[in-house]
């Protein structure tokens, strides 16, 4: 049986709903120690892990915790995750690795392997420039609505210093040099 552990805490008899003392019972009887399990668990239960009405969550909360829930049924590798969990998931490795590996190997949460996190970021090739496709896209724009405010910005914003070798090719140089001399911003 699958499970899914809050706060990697064993939730007593009496704190779980009415499925989960039912589970609860059958597994004294096994003699096992089961915790309460999301293929029975629903809105009551996370009620009581909250503490207030569901409704009261926001979209993103509430897409966050059925995506956990859903995960923890599926074997490791076979788990989807939706793209707003994806995006989240890559924000958080990019803001630091350790930290994404720690949470991910305690079971504390479900989220996508690195090697899922480096598929989407490597997914698109960065080039120094204008790009195409945000010019392609702001002319379907444009064909659909008569009028529409655009506004094009230009940012220097600081990279982390990481050389790739994808397609026989380093990155992450500085363009235009003679040196080899490792890039530490960009402007976008």
């Amino acid at each position: 049986m699958i499970v899914w552990y809050y706060r990697r805490l064993y939730l007593d008899p009496a704190g779980c709903c009415v499925e989960c003392e039912i589970i609860n019972n059958q597994a004294t009887k096994s003699s096992e120690d089961v915790p309460c399990s999301t293929s029975t668990v629903g809105d009551k239960t996370m009620m009581k892990l909250f503490g207030r009405d569901v409704s009261t969550l926001n979209e993103w909360q509430i897409l966050f915790f059925q995506e956990q829930i859903k995960n923890a049924k599926v074997d490791p590798k076979g788990r989807k995750f939706h793209p707003d969990m994806i995006r989240w998931s890559i924000e958080l490795y990019a803001r630091s690795p350790a930290a994404y590996h720690h949470i991910r190997n305690s079971d504390v949460l479900f989220l996508p392997s690195p090697a899922t996190i480096s598929k989407y970021r490597n997914n698109f090739k960065a080039t120094p420039g204008i790009n195409e496709m945000a010019l392609e896209e702001l002319d379907r724009i444009m064909e659909e609505n008569e009028s529409l405010p655009v506004y094009i910005t230009v940012d220097e914003m600081k990279i982390r210093e990481n050389l790739v070798y994808q397609n026989g090719e380093i990155s992450g140089f500085v363009l235009g040099w003679e040196t080899n001399e490792i890039a530490t911003h960009i402007i976008g």
